[in-house]
C-alpha cells in the first residue's frame, strides 16, 4: 500500500515537472536547440504533446495513458539526441524522466 503511495507521488511530481517543462519550451526555452538542429518549426507542437502527456499523469484515471504517452514522447527525444550525437544534459535528463516515470508506474501498479 505504501509502496503504490509513492508510486502516484512520483508520477503525479513527474507530470507536474513536465508540464511545467512544456510552457517553458512554448516559451522559447528550447528555441537554440531546436533551431539548431533545423526543427525549430515543431516548438509548439512540441509543447502542447510535452503539456498533454504531463496533464494525463497528474489525473489518476489516466496515468496508465500518461505514462505511454510520456514515454513516447521522451523515448523520440533521445532518438533525435542520439541521431544529431548530442550527448548533452537534456539527453540525461530524458533519460532521468523516463526512468523515474517507469519506476513510478511499477511501484503503483505491483500492489494493485
Amino acid at each position: 500500500m505504501k509502496q503504490a503511495l509513492w508510486g502516484n507521488r512520483i508520477l503525479i511530481a513527474v507530470g507536474t515537472l513536465t508540464v511545467l517543462s512544456g510552457i517553458a519550451t512554448a516559451f522559447g526555452g528550447m528555441q537554440e536547440m531546436l533551431a539548431l538542429w533545423n526543427i525549430s518549426q515543431f516548438t509548439y507542437p512540441l509543447a502542447i504533446a510535452k503539456i498533454f502527456g504531463g496533464a494525463l499523469l497528474i489525473w489518476s484515471r489516466t496515468r496508465t495513458l500518461g505514462t505511454l504517452f510520456t514515454t513516447a514522447y521522451f523515448g523520440g527525444a533521445i532518438a533525435i539526441h542520439v541521431a544529431f550525437q548530442a550527448w548533452d544534459f537534456m539527453l540525461g535528463m530524458a533519460l532521468l524522466t523516463m526512468a523515474l516515470l517507469w519506476a513510478g508506474f511499477f511501484l503503483r501498479e505491483e500492489f494493485r
